[in-house]
């Protein structure tokens, strides 16, 4: 707010033609600083928002990558696992026939 306040108080006297009223030209800018202080917050508001979804939105993307990462894997360990029953199944039975 105040460097809203400054800033507008340092435009109007290096725009002046006549020394403005001390007095005057704060209360001015004290009242034009306020109202640009609610499209501040605003936009200051919606970026923060934009930033919150978009890393729940990343860590949702993420969390659901490494899920089917895990399940992929276990997928492929039980597909060892069965190969290898059958497999140690087969050697069995040929030490056992002849």
């Amino acid at each position: 707010f105040m460097t809203l306040r400054v800033g507008l108080i340092a435009r109007d006297y290096c725009g002046a033609l006549v020394r403005p009223d001390p007095r005057l030209e704060k209360r001015s800018a004290t009242a034009a600083a306020a109202l640009m202080l609610g499209g501040v917050v605003t936009d200051g508001a919606k970026r923060v928002a934009g930033a919150v979804v978009t890393a729940s939105a990343r860590s949702v993307a993420d969390a659901a990558k490494g899920a089917a990462r895990g399940v992929g894997g276990i997928a492929k360990s039980a597909k060892t696992s069965v190969a290898g029953l059958f497999r140690q199944g087969d050697g069995e039975e040929e030490a056992a026939g002849p």
